[in-house]
This record gives C-alpha cells, sequence and structure tokens, in this order.
C-alpha cells in the first residue's frame, strides 16, 4: 500500500512539474508586422509567422538569428500568415483551429515564446528552422527576409480557447515584427573573406609603387 502511495505522489509532482495549456497566435493587438520597415499590404501568403517555445526555466534573449539556433528553443507547430483585409492588413491571422496546444514545460505552466515571421521564397516552417540552424537561406533576394518579436512570458490557459501570446504588457509579445532582407543575406565564408584582404593588401602595394 505504501509503495502504490508512493507511485502515486511522484506521478502528481511529476504532472504538476510539467504543465500544459493552450496559447493562440491569433492577434488582438493593434501592432503590425512591417517588411524593411515598411508596412506590409494585403498580397495573400505574403509573410509567414510561427511560435517558439523556450524550453528552459530561464527567460531567453535574442538580437540576432544566432540565437535562435539554441536546442532549447522548441516548434510549437503554431503557424500564420498575414491579413488580407483592409483594417487589419499587416495583422497576424492565424489557421483553423488557431488554438494549439503546448508544452510540457518546466514549472507552473509559464513559458517564454517568440514569435518568427518570414517572406519571399523560403518554404514552410520546416525549411526555415534549417535555414536558422544553418544560416544558409533560400530565398536571398529582394523580396526573402526573417525577423522575429519580443520575448513573450505567457501562462497557457486552458482549451479550447487559450490564451493569446499578443498583449499590451511586459509578459506578452507588445511589438510588431520587423522582417528584414538583411537576416537572411549570405555570410561571406573566411577563405573569400581572406581572399578579399589579399586583394586589398595587392591594391594598395602597386599604389605605393607608383
Amino acid at each position: 500500500m505504501k509503495k502504490v502511495i508512493l507511485t502515486l505522489a511522484v506521478c502528481g509532482m511529476t504532472a504538476g512539474a510539467f504543465a500544459q495549456g493552450f496559447v493562440t497566435l491569433l492577434q488582438t493587438t493593434s501592432y503590425k508586422q512591417s517588411f524593411n520597415g515598411a508596412a506590409i499590404g494585403t498580397t495573400a501568403g505574403f509573410a509567414s509567422f510561427a511560435v517558439l517555445e523556450w524550453a528552459l526555466g530561464t527567460t531567453p534573449v535574442v538580437n540576432s538569428v544566432a540565437d535562435l539556433q539554441s536546442a532549447s528553443w522548441l516548434n510549437t507547430g503554431i503557424v500564420g500568415n498575414n491579413s488580407t483585409s483592409v483594417p487589419t492588413s499587416g495583422k497576424v491571422i492565424a489557421p483553423n483551429p488557431s488554438t494549439v496546444s503546448v508544452g510540457p514545460w518546466a514549472g507552473p505552466g509559464a513559458a517564454s515564446y517568440v514569435i518568427i515571421g518570414w517572406t519571399g521564397t523560403e518554404g514552410n516552417l520546416s525549411a526555415v528552422l534549417q535555414s536558422i540552424q544553418t544560416g544558409v537561406w533560400a530565398d536571398t533576394s529582394a523580396t526573402g527576409g526573417f525577423g522575429w518579436s519580443t520575448i513573450g512570458n505567457v501562462t497557457a490557459g486552458a482549451g479550447p480557447v487559450g490564451v493569446s501570446l499578443w498583449g499590451a504588457s511586459g509578459t506578452t509579445v507588445n511589438s510588431g515584427i520587423n522582417i528584414l532582407t538583411s537576416n537572411v543575406a549570405p555570410v561571406p565564408e573566411p577563405a573569400t573573406i581572406a581572399l578579399a584582404g589579399l586583394g586589398g593588401l595587392a591594391l594598395l602595394a602597386l599604389r605605393r609603387k607608383k
């Protein structure tokens, strides 16, 4: 009997330590997303969005694409697109169903999230996640871009409504996403940089001879 009680107690602690709930990407705030600083228009499918969840109990910091390469960022499977109607153009709309179960994560149900956005022909979320890891982007043209939101710390709610990741406070995603082509610009390989440096030295030596 004691063994049974002990087993139940351990199971209870495990369930409490790893909570689970529902969040939604459906935007209820007035924030507008942009592309290179300009408002996103009403073109269908111009931008895509997805939600990544931080697996650790700490609050992450994202200042560059490299900060998203950590294995602690988990794919929630929540995706969305830009609104195509005039009043809400630039906002994020989520597919049906717009609410997705997330977790489990350590803690009482709170977790950190970041919303990523991309444009161009980069592809689906799986392709984008691979590009983040490798630094090699499929679309480095004038239409390709990538960006991310501020970090949102949200306690997931009960289904099926769920809790919106967007909000006006510091504990939710409280800014728009500026998708930039500069974030997907190809990074020169070390060999290329070295050759450019040698070329510069050669030109300098030539000028001195003259």
